[in-house]
């Protein structure tokens, strides 16, 4: 084959690899992406869903409320009232699907000088436990990181404009995320360091450049911080454990670049991964780009050093532990030309990332029927009703799909109450500093930030200081909730005596709170 044809060939067979993720976001309405219900109400809110509603009374659209973490809020706003929250909800899914394996193939190409069959390894990362626990605006601000850097890195060397190029890519990427924006400044240093590790004297220059490049973007990202009315991570309402270090956790963000839904599966096909990897390094199919790698090491020890929680944020090791995963990827180069055909290696990560999504496609059709039951029994709530949701203790729950082992995506599921059904549930994410979203007096003193849910037993000890803080309107919910939402409620008891029950699909019940 031709290195013309082959080239041509690899553009194709790249293209598509790249789209193919996007099969499964066509297919399934509402996915199992553990925060993605919780957004997407926020996202029908902003799009204009609650004017005429009961709930025009309880929320507000505030933008002085975030200046950060708003790249979807954004998007609602500015195409939601013509296109609606749902369209605009799967486009955010696809991008976070598709930017940053997108923007890693063509790092990689311009790294390399040239398409490379290694680089159709990269979809296999589009499914990621970031992704998952649905940080899209993390993903869509690590994605657009990755493209700045290939067009920085392909654009020739003029200082002035990169300057403003730099300063200026890195507002627009903060305001979508900040840790896209950080990503960004650390990929910069990391091409400023260049492919090859310094050694003596020389780390003194190449350190400068490093500076130098990501310099403007990490003060962009300072300065929008510094004039935000709100930094994320004030809002008094939080409740966080700061300090908390869990070393399992730590351990499973060495692998939050390819954990979802089944961590045994997907950490065999990691070490697989890994194991090539390894093995192309000594046979000298591949190389090592030095900053690249040097930036992926920088992560991983942030990654190891850091607290889950910083202020409101979570999952750190998490979140750290991806990015370090694309930083790494992005540093393997292509070194002698590999014996077997190009197209063989073509197909085979082909089949690979068809059966890796595939694979997702049956994960999200299973949560799809959960989604189901609870879209039927919220059917039956009446409209504008103050909705209270439970969850039992993870020890409690039937067996199911997962999320990262732990959680399951039930989390937030009784959020899908409010654009359905237009009721308040007080777990909507409304925090100061990263949601554009306030919550209008009386209804602020039962609401929370986040969307951790109570456990059926937390109604009888409601009245604990830990409780007090965490779930505040748990004290008197008979008085200030109507109805009441049970979640992976297979095998459960009613939660509380004196409850009407009126629907029960297995997966969800929905009872009447009497008064």
């Amino acid at each position: 084959m031709t290195e013309a044809r082959e080239q041509r060939l690899l553009k194709v067979a790249l293209l598509l690899a790249c789209l193919l993720p996007l099969l499964p976001v066509a297919l399934v309405p509402v996915p199992p992406l553990l925060d993605y219900p919780n957004h997407l109400a926020r996202l029908w809110l902003i799009a204009g869903g609650a004017a005429g509603t009961p709930l025009a009374q309880v929320y507000a659209i505030d933008w002085s409320q975030a200046w950060t973490n708003i790249g979807i809020d954004l998007m609602a706003r500015w195409f939601g009232p013509w296109i609606g929250a749902d369209a605009v909800g799967r486009i955010a899914i696809g991008l976070a699907l598709v930017l940053p394996i997108t923007g890693l193939v063509l790092l990689g190409r311009v790294l390399a000088g040239r398409w490379q069959a290694l680089l159709l390894a990269a979809p296999l990362l589009a499914w990621s436990t970031p992704l998952v626990l649905g940080f899209l605006n993390q993903q869509i601000a690590v994605g657009l990181a990755l493209l700045a850097a290939a067009a920085d890195a392909a654009w020739p060397p003029r200082p002035c404009a990169k300057l403003v190029a730099r300063v200026l890519a890195g507002l627009a990427i903060a305001v979508v995320h900040p840790f896209g924006a950080l990503f960004l400044a650390a990929l910069l240093g990391a091409i400023a360091i260049g492919p090859v590790l310094p050694r003596g004297r020389a780390w003194i220059g190449a350190l400068s450049r490093a500076v130098l490049a990501g310099a403007p973007v990490a003060g962009a990202v300072l300065t929008l911080l510094l004039l935000a009315p709100h930094l994320p991570g004030g809002d008094p309402r939080g409740f966080a454990l700061p300090g908390l270090y869990v070393l399992g956790m730590k351990l499973v963000g060495l692998f939050a670049g390819f954990i979802t839904y089944d961590a045994n599966a997907e950490i065999v096909m990691a070490a697989a991964l890994l194991w090539a990897v390894a093995m192309g390094l000594k046979l000298g199919l591949l190389r090592g780009h030095a900053g690249l790698l040097l930036t992926m090491a920088g992560l991983l020890a942030l990654l190891l050093a850091l607290p889950t929680n910083l202020g409101d944020a979570g999952q750190m090791e998490l979140r750290f532990g991806a990015l370090a995963v694309l930083a790494g990827c992005a540093g393997l180069l292509p070194g002698r030309p590999a014996s077997r055909s190009a197209l063989t290696v073509v197909a085979v990560l082909l089949l690979l990332g068809g059966a890796r999504t595939l694979w997702m496609l049956d994960r999200w059709q299973t949560g799809a029927r959960d989604v189901a039951a609870v879209e039927r029994v919220l059917a039956t709530l009446p409209s504008g009703a103050a909705l209270l949701s439970l969850q039992p203790s993870p020890e409690e729950r039937p067996p199911g799909l997962r999320v990262l082992i732990a959680w399951t995506p039930a989390l937030h599921y009784p959020l899908l109450a409010v654009p359905l059904r237009q009721a308040f549930v007080p777990t909507l994410f409304s925090a100061e500093g990263k949601q554009p979203l306030r919550v209008l007096s009386p209804w602020h003193a039962l609401s929370v930030p986040d969307g951790v849910l109570p456990e059926p037993h937390h109604l009888q000890i409601a009245a604990t200081p830990l409780l007090r803080r965490a779930f505040p309107y748990l004290s008197a919910w008979r008085r200030d909730f109507d109805h009441l939402l049970l979640v992976d409620a297979e095998g459960q008891p009613a939660p509380a005596e004196g409850l009407e029950l009126l629907s029960d699909e297995g997966f969800a019940r929905l009872y009447r709170i009497p008064r």
